[in-house]
């Protein structure tokens, strides 16, 4: 059934688990700011820790920014993922494609914040 509550929380692990061990290394490819793996230290390389310019703007004021993109990232994951569950009824299908748009995503929002 498509709308069980066991396709849900797939989707949900998957989304969020992908989100929480990508962000950090897709943060310091895109911002060129030492943000690695999460058992690699983290955002403990990141430059915010270096007093001069520039600062990684998804780390800057406490990761305030970066949370916001996150969170972003992670509703058009699920969104994605709950329209092709929708579509094709197949749970595995829709968690592959949520992780997929991942990177897609995060390219787009790092660069919208690039902007501003």
């Amino acid at each position: 059934m498509i709308n069980s509550w066991k396709s849900i929380l797939t989707i949900f692990v998957c989304v969020i688990t992908s989100l929480l061990v990508f962000i950090l290394p897709i943060c310091g490819f895109l911002f060129q700011c030492g943000c690695v793996w999460i058992w690699s230290g983290a955002a403990s390389h990141c430059n915010i820790y270096d007093p001069a310019p520039p600062n990684c703007p998804w780390c800057l004021y406490h990761g305030v920014l970066g949370l916001l993109a996150g969170t972003v990232i992670f509703f058009s994951q699920s969104f994605i993922s709950f329209v092709v569950l929708f579509l094709t009824g197949r749970t595995l299908l829709a968690c592959v494609t949520g992780v997929a748009a991942l990177f897609p995503i995060s390219i787009l929002i790092g660069w919208v914040t690039k902007l501003f």
